[in-house]
């Protein structure tokens, strides 16, 4: 049986053994069957996609990864092996939701294991490139972030370049219509954005573009999608979580 434990929010219980992580679990009874428990909270993720014994599993509401193309499971930023998910210019596909209807907030941990060459995705999500939310981890050449909605032809373009072969917390936030990206949990860059396109976002990906971009080449973990924008303390305490 799983104990409470402050400091814990999900949990599970594999073949009689208790694991806790992130925050505020409840007790569960006894099974062999993996089991994920979770407690509702005003600060809580719409959508979570820990990356935990080989599963991409999304927590909250079953929005589970699938179609896999050059994926595999790898080790996290703490050592532990199929808790991370690395694509090899490989992406996942999310199940047609309606992700980001109003302000969002996405973050993620992210190793990028090559130099970005065309504005490789983190995550492009729409029902067409016309409504499509664009994040980036590649601006071009460079290895910085990039927030745009094409519908609307502005962006965010961030400044920080994230080190190859190095775990970095990457946050993309919509505010009203401001956009803004957050580095290891300190802000990089902000501009005006605009209001998402309300969709059911049916072509939706981890690692790949709606356009002709190459896909991801890099280690993801500990995915997140929120229905409100974050403010700067909760990103700190996002990218300083266990």
């Amino acid at each position: 049986m799983c104990l409470i434990y402050s400091a814990c929010k999900q949990a599970t219980f594999i073949s009689s053994r208790c694991n806790l992580f992130t925050k505020l679990a409840n007790k569960s009874a006894s099974s062999n069957s993996k089991i994920f428990i979770r407690n509702s909270g005003s600060h809580d993720s719409e959508y979570y996609w820990p990356i935990y014994k080989s599963s991409v599993k999304e927590l909250v509401q079953g929005a589970d990864l699938y179609n896999p193309i050059n994926a595999a499971f790898t080790f996290d930023r703490f050592g532990e092996f199929g808790s991370a998910v690395k694509l090899s210019y490989g992406f996942y596909q999310f199940p047609a939701r309606h992700y980001f209807s109003t302000d969002f907030s996405v973050t993620a941990w992210i190793k990028l294991n090559s130099i970005g060459s065309n504005a490789e995705r983190l995550i492009e999500c729409g029902s067409s490139t016309s409504d499509s939310i664009i994040m980036v981890v590649s601006n071009w050449n460079k290895n910085s972030a990039y927030f745009q909605m094409p519908n609307i032809r502005k962006s965010v373009v961030g400044s920080v370049n994230l080190q190859i072969n190095i775990w970095s917390h990457i946050a993309f936030i919509l505010k009203g219509d401001i956009g803004l990206i957050y580095v290891n949990g300190t802000l990089d860059s902000q501009n005006l954005l605009g209001y998402p396109v309300v969709v059911n976002r049916t072509r939706c990906f981890l690692g790949k573009s709606l356009w002709s971009n190459p896909n991801l080449n890099a280690d993801l973990d500990d995915i997140k999608i929120f229905s409100r924008a974050l403010d700067a303390e909760e990103i700190k305490q996002e990218s300083k979580r266990f």
